[in-house]
């Protein structure tokens, strides 16, 4: 340390301006003239210490730090880990010769990572903050800063990566940003995955197929046209210089295959799938971000459950500004080529109609009503395959069809287990203790949990 770094320390440590200039008070340092102790204060004022991390740069590359520059890189969250593979892949020839987390509170500590799933069940490790430097076979460096942190504004997660060299080479650097950019564009390992907007991965170990889907003919084909139309069209429409993206509002109570379609989607289709639900949209910054998802992920299925939770008429609605946002982002402005967005709702009225009605924003409105007689045998008939039944499984479906009146898809599914328990509990199964199933097991069932009005009252819901 040099003398003036000495005088320095010890006015900062005292922590004051000496106004008595008797040699006998002052510490052993500090006696010297009255204009020399000006001129240290003046020093003092001029003085800005190299940081913890600007020492850590200077030693790396063995320069000043102001001869450096750097180049910071903005990425969403879902591009964290992408962004890093890139950098690597990018630079497949360079070697790590250094690392840190750079504090100025502690100086060096090790790297700190975060773990990013990357497919349902299957997780990688990624750097979340700190910084590594590089170096090629040519003795060229790089130094590269992670920093995952979460967003000030909205409580989003945010990526950040700077990339640090000698000023001399601050073309190569640019070079460098624009062939990570392309690398992460061409090798996005989401795309075409199921996930939802928070980055967790859609549970895919039950697999749904379009004959789950117990809705009419004309509903099915309906939604089957459209679907077929976004896959074999597409390609059409852009070479005839036309906007490509489809909208569908599906409607109807709770439990008629809303948002079952969404998992026979998710499980058939091989263009990304993104499920979002009211707690993914709750601010206008998080509609914005969902959509920007999409665009960087398509073809994309955008399902939005529970519609009218957010869309809701303007007058009276408390989140006027995700309904804002939600209108900008399906404007027929907007790039919304090569997306197809579903939106679910209980109640259609509801819905803003500047939402459900404009044809740039929604083209088809589809609704799912409650199951006849004959949808109820057709589920019945599915949910007992693979059971042994005492009738015939058409006459026990027709037959117990008839029993459960006004039933919905959703109440279906939840009373077949009680069957199932029904028949356990009256010892109704072989020596291989596989249950055996008949239309008197049924109607024991609906005694066990009550009947009103042909409407289950007990364990369903509405």
């Amino acid at each position: 340390m040099t003398p003036n770094e000495e005088l320095l320390m010890a006015i900062f440590k005292y922590g004051k301006i000496v106004t008595r200039f008797d040699n006998d008070d002052l510490p052993p340092i500090m006696a010297f003239p009255t204009e020399k102790y000006l001129d240290v204060l003046k020093a003092y004022k001029d003085y800005q210490p190299m940081s913890a991390e600007e020492q850590f740069l200077s030693e790396a590359f063995n320069r000043d730090s102001k001869e450096l520059v750097d180049l910071v890189m903005h990425f969403p969250p879902y591009k964290h880990l992408l962004a890093q593979k890139a950098l690597f892949a990018v630079l497949d020839d360079w070697r790590i010769i250094d690392e840190a987390k750079v504090s100025n509170h502690y100086r060096r500590m090790a790297l700190e990572y975060t773990t990013i799933e990357v497919d349902y069940g299957l997780t990688e490790n990624s750097i979340k903050e700190g910084t590594i430097v590089l170096e090629s076979s040519d003795n060229r460096r790089l130094a590269v800063k992670f920093y995952f942190v979460e967003h000030m504004e909205e409580g989003k997660p945010r990526s950040d990566i700077y990339l640090i060299c000698e000023k001399e080479n601050k073309q190569w650097l640019d070079e460098l940003v624009d062939k990570i950019n392309k690398w992460i564009e061409k090798n996005n390992y989401l795309r075409g995955k199921k996930i939802k907007p928070d980055l967790t991965f859609l549970d895919n170990k039950m697999k749904y197929n379009w004959d789950d889907l117990i809705v009419s003919d004309e509903v099915k084909e309906e939604i089957q046209r459209n679907i077929k139309d976004y896959f074999e069209l597409g390609e059409i429409y852009r070479k005839n210089n036309l906007p490509f993206k489809r909208g569908m509002i599906c409607y109807g109570q709770p439990g008629t295959g809303k948002t079952l379609l969404g998992k026979v989607l998710a499980s058939q289709i091989e263009s990304t799938f993104i499920w979002v639900t009211p707690s993914d949209v709750e601010t206008a910054k998080s509609v914005e971000y969902v959509f920007e998802m999409a665009r960087d992920l398509s073809p994309t299925i955008l399902f939005f459950e529970d519609l009218d939770l957010y869309a809701s008429i303007r007058e009276g609605n408390n989140k006027s500004d995700v309904l804002g946002e939600l209108l900008a982002q399906m404007d027929g402005f907007m790039d919304n080529n090569h997306l197809f967005i579903i939106a679910t709702t209980n109640d259609l009225k509801v819905i803003e109609p500047a939402l459900k009605d404009r044809p740039s924003r929604f083209d088809s409105v589809i609704a799912f009503k409650p199951m006849d007689e004959n949808l109820r045998t057709r589920m019945i008939r599915r949910l007992l395959r693979g059971y042994i039944t005492k009738e015939e499984p058409d006459t026990l479906s027709s037959e117990a069809a008839k029993l459960l009146k006004n039933m919905t898809g959703a109440e279906l599914n939840e009373f077949f287990i009680s069957v199932i328990k029904t028949a356990i509990d009256e010892k109704n199964f072989d020596a291989d203790k596989k249950v055996i199933l008949s239309l008197d097991i049924f109607k024991k069932a609906l005694n066990k949990i009550g009947v009103n009005k042909n409407k289950i009252m007990i364990g369903f819901g509405s």
